[in-house]
């Protein structure tokens, strides 16, 4: 499969927009400007933070493949999130296998033996896009386990994976939702959260040591 070459070539440091890998995990250590992304893209309101890790890695043994995530929160009830940056549009058709092998790997971790499976977390699994996963035109597409043949009945087994599209159209989604996907695809403030996202960025831009760790 061709790669895209421009994705591929390192941006400049002082080109760095929040859509880049390295400079979204070094916004998100900001705990709450974190909180604040989760409740944007999900719709919902989070008492608090109880652990944040960039670049979380999950192994299942040797023989088996490991992952490394961009951004891996647990909140204050043990709801768990990882959140991707997805840039590279090679692989899109695997995303859905993707969440599904992040999920088994986050689920192994999260269970010791003799535990039983109430104990598994309820988790999200978000990636932010800058193209469309599925080229149906959406800016968010959530995906939930229903019954094929009642859609009214869900499996309720606690996962949920959205995937955001900051091509999409943003006349589905909250005004909230739909100032940050415009702050990350072209970097307009619009409200006072981007407003914040937008400082944070200019000031790891002004880090000369996290600029040398970029060019490492």
């Amino acid at each position: 499969m061709k790669h895209n070459r421009e994705f591929y070539e390192i941006t400049r440091w002082n080109k760095l927009t929040l859509s880049n890998n390295f400079m979204f995990r070094l916004v998100m250590e900001k705990q709450e400007l974190c909180k604040k992304l989760i409740e944007c893209i999900l719709g919902i309101k989070i008492k608090s933070l109880s652990y944040v890790e960039h670049e979380k890695s999950f192994e299942a043994n040797l023989q088996s493949k490991g992952i490394r995530l961009d951004l891996f929160v647990i909140d204050e009830d043990g709801v768990a999130y990882d959140i991707e940056m997805q840039m590279d549009n090679s692989y899109k058709q695997f995303l859905g296998r993707r969440t599904r092998y992040y999920v088994s790997l986050m689920d192994n971790k999260a269970l010791k033996k003799g535990d039983k499976y109430s104990k598994l977390r309820k988790s999200y699994v978000i990636f932010i896009c800058t193209f469309d996963p599925f080229d149906r035109g959406l800016a968010k597409y959530t995906f939930n386990a229903i019954c094929n043949e009642d859609h009214s009945l869900i499996l309720n087994d606690g996962v949920t994976r959205v995937f955001i599209n900051t091509e999409g159209d943003r006349h589905r989604i909250s005004r909230e939702l739909a100032s940050l996907i415009d702050y990350i695809s072209s970097g307009k403030v619009t409200d006072e959260y981007t407003h914040q996202l937008d400082e944070e960025v200019n000031e790891i831009r002004n880090d000369t040591g996290k600029e040398r760790a970029y060019m490492t």
